[in-house]
């Protein structure tokens, strides 16, 4: 059903729109900034705001209902067909991360993960047959009077349930992270957006956060270089990370911005160098006539700033993604005619020879302005990869020893988050004082936490996304479609590097591959099902009650999570 464009959102309803659009904006450029700073305020805010930005959606739907019930109903974009079947395996994940810490009877979690029970077993004397330590807590309770150390020991007869995870509170932390994700990739997908005097309205919002993107990896890249070349020892001039003994003002620093690790700076900048690039090359599929020359000369400058970062980051992953990510957009972009759109004769776009022969001198140009030191520096690390000194044969053990755990764990996976505290014992010798924390590969650390149900939930909900993009793309052309071609290609370039590095385990990094894939899939929906556009919205008040609530509980949440506490050093294993 079609609703003509002739409604004028309310004051508050433009209210939502805005504060929707301003936080998403914020979590784009404060995230990258506050995360080498404050690592864990920086999650737990990242996570409250994403959580009270839900609560602003729910309060959304509750007044388009009450102007519903009045029959004075805005016309909004709400892409609702087929968007049930991409977000029912990310949900199903989240509801499986939650079955990893609901306690489970013996029998239960013997069927389910046998290794699981096993460990208990030999790890926690006495149990199941009776709650661990139980000698320990009645001598704990000996100390208050001899009745109350009875009912300790009678309390601790019968079966103990233990919950799947074997390291409870990394999974609840690790999923709450991921509950955000995905309830603001619900939000960035589902949100309904009033259309007015026929704009487009929900075009340009999105494309608003496609261009603070831009602006985020223009100010970071920024900061990485000028940080490499006035480094004093410490992130961001002012920070000495928790694993370093101090301030390290004698090493030859690798740009890193406001990362700890240059590699994730690399990854967060070669993310956002597609869009630069098709800002470029198709500007008006970011902004308004009026804007085209001012957003292409930014474009320019934003990509000879991210590829400055990039090449001083040092990054092999971070090289490999800006070239992969070019060679896609040069192809799908120079291919890519926009015949059903009707635009001005002077909105002209690249030549697409221009592009390539542009880069090459760009980047002569760049290696000669960047000094003596820092070419050598990059020249060191390419001899290194050529002459097989890499370090990705250390890696590639310790995805062996991944596999190990898999084949202990294979159903339902060691827990969310768990892998650093089960490796230590996976891992064979020479051991390293300083402990691996992370696989170095998200998609085999994501089979060992999650099992074979975790890892074909998410595979399902990638596929679809895939799909759905790769239709997108091919159904009709818009003058969108160079934005959704960019973010196709970065999603391209974080799936290549997640096979070598824990870059999704990084909030900065995967907020971004985040509201990426969600602004991707909404503009692809936008193109393939142009019919379900304009409609009514309707709502289940039961279900929008339900679901301010839970946004309301996780915000508190968000700030009440534990500290750390996992292995630290190789030794406290021994």
């Amino acid at each position: 059903m079609r609703v003509r464009d002739a409604y004028q959102p309310g004051l508050v309803v433009r209210g939502c729109d805005y504060l929707i659009c301003a936080g998403i904006g914020t979590l784009i450029v404060c995230t990258p900034l506050a995360f080498g700073t404050v690592r864990l305020w920086a999650i737990s805010l990242m996570e409250a705001l994403v959580f009270f930005l839900a609560l602003v959606w729910m309060s959304k739907l509750v007044i388009l209902e009450w102007q519903r019930a009045r029959r004075d109903h805005p016309a909004s974009e709400t892409i609702v067909h087929g968007v049930r079947k991409i977000l029912l395996p990310l949900w199903l994940f989240v509801v499986f991360g939650g079955v990893q810490l609901v306690p489970l009877p013996p029998g239960l979690l013997s069927y389910l993960s046998p290794a699981t029970h096993e460990l208990y077993t030999r790890s926690l004397p006495g149990w199941p047959e009776q709650i661990p330590y139980v000698e320990w807590l009645a001598s704990e309770e000996a100390s208050n009077g001899a009745d109350s150390a009875g009912q300790a020991r009678d309390s601790a007869r019968g079966e103990t349930p233990l919950p799947i995870s074997v390291a409870p509170s990394m999974t609840y932390a690790t999923l709450l992270t991921f509950l955000a994700y995905a309830t603001l990739f619900s939000l960035i997908l589902c949100y309904p957006i009033a259309n007015s005097e026929g704009r487009d309205q929900g075009g340009r919002i999105l494309s608003f956060l496609l261009i603070t993107i831009v602006i985020s990896g223009f100010l970071v890249a920024t900061i990485g270089i000028v940080q490499r070349y006035w480094w004093n020892g410490k992130i961001l001039w002012v920070l000495v990370p928790s694993d370093w003994d101090g301030p390290r003002p004698d090493i030859i620093p690798r740009a890193s911005g406001p990362f700890v690790n240059s590699d994730h700076f690399a990854n967060y900048l070669a993310l956002i160098w597609p869009l630069a690039l098709c800002g470029v090359w198709k500007a008006e599929a970011f902004v308004v006539q009026r804007w085209v020359r001012c957003w292409r000369l930014f474009c320019v400058a934003a990509l000879l700033t991210i590829g400055v970062g990039v090449l001083l980051s040092v990054s092999r992953g971070g090289w490999l993604g800006v070239i992969g990510g070019s060679a896609v957009c040069w192809y799908m972009l120079s291919h890519h005619h926009s015949s059903h759109v009707q635009k001005p004769q002077r909105l002209r776009s690249v030549p697409r020879w221009l592009v390539p022969v542009g880069g090459v001198l760009a980047f002569f140009l760049v290696l000669a302005m960047i000094g003596s030191e820092a070419r050598r520096q990059i020249t060191l690390r390419i001899e290194r990869t050529v002459g097989q000194q890499s370090g990705l044969h250390d890696r590639v053990a310790v995805w062996q020893d991944s596999l190990r755990m898999v084949t202990d764990f294979p159903v339902v996976g060691v827990g969310l988050g768990a892998w650093s505290e089960l490796f230590p014992r996976y891992q064979r010798p020479p051991w390293n004082s300083v402990p691996w924390r992370e696989a170095h590969n998200d998609y085999v650390q994501c089979l060992t936490e999650a099992g074979i149900i975790g890892t074909v939930l998410l595979g399902w909900f990638f596929v679809s996304v895939g799909v759905h993009l790769l239709r997108g793309l091919r159904t009709r052309s818009t003058i969108r479609t160079p934005a959704v071609i960019g973010v196709t290609a970065a999603l391209g370039v974080m799936s290549f590097h997640a096979g070598f590095d824990f870059v999704l385990q990084i909030p900065a990094n995967a907020l971004l591959f985040t509201i990426l894939l969600a602004i991707g899939l909404r503009f692809a929906k936008r193109a393939t099902e142009e019919e379900a556009r304009l409609q009514v919205p309707y709502v289940r008040m039961p279900l929008v009650a339900a679901g301010g609530f839970v946004s309301a509980l996780l915000c508190v949440l968000a700030f009440s999570q534990p500290p750390y506490a996992g292995i630290r050093d190789i030794n406290e294993i021994r």
